[in-house]
């Protein structure tokens, strides 16, 4: 019952193990706990918002003039 090794995954990877242990909680009856250790660990369901993900790509972007090109 320990989630922190999903703290250290990328968001993308996170939220598709959780919906894979959803599931599986679901189907052992153990669903319930599953959503205990969830707000446990402050892990959340939702993905980022489209601002947040523009500051993602804007933040990993090596040359500026790149930008540009995007349109």
């Amino acid at each position: 019952m320990n989630l922190q090794p999903l703290l250290g995954m990328s968001n993308c990877k996170r939220i598709h193990v959780m919906r894979a242990l959803s599931n599986l909680a679901k189907f052992l009856g153990v669903y319930d706990d599953y959503r205990r250790l969830i707000r446990k660990y402050g892990l959340s369901w939702k993905p980022k918002t489209s601002d947040e993900y523009i500051i993602v790509r804007l933040t990993k972007v090596r040359n500026p003039h790149e930008i540009f090109e995007w349109g």
